[in-house]
């Protein structure tokens, strides 16, 4: 009786329209939005062929990693030294988890963990910056990263190897990543 209950609550619930923006791109697996179609993970293959990969992989780390970890001052607080080696830890994490898929040694029970990573170092990082184009540079980094999490778990999804949802909660996350770089851009813009 009670699965009769929560099958017919669930087949009345009214299925989500997708959005009406026009899409710059599109998959598959539906619209894909972006407000930074500029900041991106370098291209998976090039002239039609695949790309070098320890050069993408070079460039990749550039993209998400460089200019993103601040220098601890000398009077820094006991807060700042947490923060510090809270941002360290974070990026260690993310550069370990990168080699684990370039081995090919990928577990999808890494994928929340993982996710939640992605979105979080690089906003801690940015706490640390007193300047105002080394704060948007890690917000930026945070939009790339979540953006090659998004190939990746679209690859996943279309071979069937992750269930649809990932790609949504990854989408999720990089919108809201897009949404923090825009609010910050825009409070950075008005502090003038």
């Amino acid at each position: 009786m009670i699965a009769l209950i929560l099958f017919s609550a669930f087949a009345q619930h009214p299925k989500l329209e997708p959005a009406k923006q026009v899409p710059e791109e599109t998959s598959k697996l539906g619209p894909v939005y972006t407000a930074f179609p500029e900041l991106k993970p370098p291209p998976m293959t090039t002239d039609g062929k695949p790309a070098d990969r320890g050069a993408r992989s070079k460039e990749l780390h550039e993209l998400i990693f460089k200019d993103v970890f601040a220098d601890l001052p000398a009077d820094a607080t006991l807060l700042q030294k947490v923060q510090y080696q809270q941002v360290h830890e974070g990026l260690l994490y993310l550069q370990k988890i990168k080699e684990v898929i370039d081995l090919g040694r990928w577990d999808s029970a890494y994928y929340k963990e993982y996710l939640s990573m992605a979105s979080q170092v690089h906003r801690a990082a940015a706490e640390l910056h007193t300047i105002p184009t080394r704060r948007i540079r890690c917000f930026e980094a945070r939009v790339i990263l979540l953006k090659e999490i998004e190939i990746f778990v679209t690859w996943r999804v279309e071979t069937g190897n992750s269930p649809p949802q990932d790609l949504h909660s990854v989408r999720f996350q990089r919108l809201q990543a897009e949404a923090d770089l825009l609010a910050l851009k825009e409070s950075l813009k008005s502090a003038k």
